[in-house]
């Protein structure tokens, strides 16, 4: 299922990765780990980045940042049908969040 407000499928990866490259253009991934199993195919990565534009209503900072993502795919004929994804989000937010005075002390 999809994110909501997010269209399913390739436009829906698509319209992620335009938000992700809008605000961290100069983002390098690191493939970790990549298994294949079957029809199964699951991999980690360690992407970094700059904060150069807005991301989730955070204007740029121009922090340096990183976080992981792990991605599991379901093959059919060499072509991925199904795919599942997950990313320290709460990781990357952190690191550009402004910091309230409370949270400095």
């Amino acid at each position: 299922m999809p994110a909501e407000g997010l269209p399913d499928g390739p436009e829906g990866q698509k319209a992620i990765s335009r938000v992700v490259f809008a605000a961290f253009p100069d983002v390098h991934v690191t493939l970790e780990y990549a298994i294949a199993e079957g029809d199964l195919v699951a991999e980690r990565h360690t992407a970094r980045a700059t904060h150069k534009g807005e991301f989730m209503g955070i204007p740029a900072t121009g922090k340096k940042v990183s976080w992981t993502e792990n991605h599991f795919y379901r093959l059919e004929n060499g072509r991925i049908v199904e795919l599942w994804s997950e990313w320290s989000y709460q990781a990357l937010i952190t690191q550009i969040a402004p910091q309230s005075k409370a949270a400095t002390r």
